[in-house]
């Protein structure tokens, strides 16, 4: 299925092939016209979809990318503070 989103909600998803903005109805009915035509693309489309939402906006994938950036201004542990930089 296509996203459905403003740009503001579409970031991060290389959405670039199908992404449709809210606003474009007719864009969307040729969308959903494409997948029921084409279903071995769209599946693959979905399984792309699938492949970053997991990348990026799995629970494991976030609590990765919030370990990463306190690491950079953080020190976890004590020895980690005491360490000379």
């Amino acid at each position: 299925m296509p996203i459905i989103a403003n740009g503001f909600g579409v970031r991060g998803t290389e959405g670039d092939d199908w992404y449709w903005p809210t606003e474009d109805a007719a864009g969307l009915r040729r969308a959903l016209a494409d997948i029921a035509a084409h279903p071995l693309q769209a599946r693959a489309r979905a399984e792309r979809g699938r492949a970053i939402a997991r990348a990026r906006f799995d629970w494991a994938a976030i609590a990765t990318g919030f370990e990463a950036a306190m690491r950079q201004g953080f020190p976890l542990s004590p020895t980690e503070a005491e360490a000379p930089a």
